[in-house]
């Protein structure tokens, strides 16, 4: 079953690729990487017991933006090469991260349950 049209931009996808931006830019201030950017820099005052709540939301889509990031070191693409969107220098890769587990998040929310 493929995810219908309506799936890949609705309100829990939003809600999902919001979570998730607002815990990487969390991750970047609990564990610093690369140059982040003054949104990141200002979130630095907030206590990390806030902090890691957020960036554990943001872990499906590091993984997959490390993976990708990987894939493309391999063929000669760094991803710090990559200018910064909002947070860091490489976050494009976050982002399409962020948005592919929103699409499947509210995709696997849609199915039908199976009744016994």
């Amino acid at each position: 079953m493929s995810p219908t049209p309506s799936s890949f931009l609705n309100g829990r996808v939003v809600a999902a690729v919001v979570l998730q931006v607002v815990g990487y830019a969390a991750l970047l201030v609990l564990v610093p990487h690369g140059s982040p950017t003054a949104l990141v820099e200002s979130l630095s005052a907030v206590p990390p017991v806030v902090l890691i709540p957020l960036a554990v939301l943001a872990l499906p889509a590091t993984v997959l933006a490390v993976v990708s990031g990987v894939a493309l070191g391999a063929v000669g693409v760094a991803p710090q090469s990559i200018p910064a969107i909002a947070l860091t220098r490489g976050d494009v890769l976050f982002f399409l991260g962020a948005y592919l587990v929103g699409v499947a998040a509210a995709w696997a929310d849609r199915r039908p349950t199976a009744t016994a």
